[in-house]
Parts: C-alpha cells; structure tokens; sequence
C-alpha cells in the first residue's frame, strides 16, 4: 500500500494523512473547483513538487510560510506544499490590506510569503522574501518523490488568527494532532464517507474550513466541491444537481440561504 511504501505507518501528521489516503486510489477526485477536478494523485504530486520548490527556496522544517491566496484548489495544493516541507502554514484572507498582513504575519517571522501575481508588489516591500505562488507552483508541475517531513504530532501546523471582535486578531498555534482529532471529531459527528460530497462554502483560510472541509474530505475519502465565492443561488443549484449531502455551514450561510 500507499502507506507502507513511504514507511508513515499510522501517525497524526497531516502531510502522511494525505500520502496513507492514497490506499483509496489515486485516481479518485477528493476536490473540484468550477469545472476542474483534482484527484488524489496529482494532489499528492503537485503538493510534493511545490513541497521541494520551498525547500530549495530555503524553507526547513520549523519554519513559517505565510499564505495570501484565493479560495480554491490553488490553495489546497499550496497549504499541502508548505506542510510536506515540514513548515507551519499561516492561510491569510486574501481580502486583507497590506498594512494587516504585515501586522499578522508579524508575529510569525516567516521565511517565505507566498502570494497571488497582483498582490506581490504591495508586500514585497514589508517581508525579506515574497513569491507569486504561480512562479512557485507552475502549471502541470508533478513531483515522483515524496516528502519526509519530521513525523510530531506535537509540531506546529498552522497558525491561525482569531477574529479580533475584542482587540487585534490574536495568533493562535494549531498543532498536527489538534487539527488531525478535529477532522475525526467532524468526520464521526457527521457520519460521513467516500460516498458523501461536501459543499466547501467555507474558506480555508478559517479553521472551520481547514477541518470541516479540507482535512475531513482527506480523512473521510468524500469529495469536496470548492467555491470562492458564496453566491448563495449558485451554491443551492449546485446542491441540488449534484445531490451534495454535506454543508458545512455558519448561521449566516444558512439563514441567506433559507431566505432564497
């Protein structure tokens, strides 16, 4: 098996949670976007060619890389990169103002920004090294080998900012064993399996999405659909054509919704 190739065995690592998921066929479609599909495989592929452009762009384990991105599978490919180099990913609202990503990832020191093309130039001046994710993570690129990152629960995976309702947004360290238990925790309320679609409405860059759509849909072998954006019309038509039987969703998804 996928697993015992590589040597993982079972452990809370997220980046081996991905390569043990392999057992499930790597052809097998785990997330979409519009009209593309990304299979298992070529996630596992494209996440271990960015995982090795970060490392011979300096990035070790240990380290931080910040993340400015758009919602989509670019940035699930990315945050599965920065963790099979063994680095902390810091997912930001691509929607923040330069002055707040540097106030944020401030507090992080990170080695490496990882941006959209547009927003390069407004950060560039505020971090010691900034790179456009599309000259990080060309298009097609694959990756034979697979990454090794240090098997520790205990590491941090990511750090996560608090919404800031009581004074600025608070950073908040989010290790591979928290954020594994919380997919199994969802997972096992939920009663969801490879059967099940999962309507990806909320953003990765939120802990809710991190765990309830993107390391579920990995855990639980379902499929996920991602939207960048909630347009609460589309998101029901496509429920109802697809037959989506998951929605991960806040009081304001739901409450919009109903009113349709």
């Amino acid at each position: 098996s996928a697993t015992q190739a590589v040597g993982y065995g079972k452990c809370l690592m997220l980046w081996h949670m991905l390569i043990s998921s392999l057992d499930e066929g790597p052809d097998r479609v785990v997330f979409s976007e519009d009209e593309v599909d990304l299979p298992h495989g070529e996630l596992v592929e494209r996440a271990s060619a960015l995982a090795f452009r970060l490392q011979e762009a300096g990035v070790a384990p240990g380290d931080v890389v910040g993340l400015q991105l758009h919602r989509g599978l670019k940035t699930v490919i990315s945050i599965y990169g920065v963790l099979g180099a063994g680095a902390t990913a810091v997912p930001l609202n691509p929607g923040l103002r330069p002055g707040e990503v540097a106030r944020t990832l401030g507090a992080c020191a990170p080695r490496l920004v990882l941006c959209e093309k547009e927003l390069a130039g407004a950060l560039a001046p505020l971090f010691t090294h900034v790179a456009p994710i599309d000259e990080m993570m060309t298009d097609g690129a694959r990756s034979r080998s697979v990454p090794r990152p240090p098997a520790d629960p205990g590491r941090a995976a990511f750090y996560l900012f608090s919404t800031g309702s009581t004074g600025r947004p608070k950073r908040v360290r989010r290790t591979h064993a928290m954020m594994s238990a919380e997919a199994d925790q969802y997972q096992g309320a939920v009663k969801f399996g490879p059967d099940d679609i999962i309507v990806g409405v909320p953003p990765i860059f939120h802990s809710y999405g991190l765990c309830c759509v993107m390391l579920s849909t990995i855990r639980s072998g379902a499929r996920a659909r991602l939207f960048r954006e909630f347009q609460p019309e589309t998101v029901i038509k496509w429920i109802t054509r697809e037959r989506a039987t998951v929605l991960p969703g806040s009081p304001f998804h739901y409450s919009i919704m109903a009113w349709l």
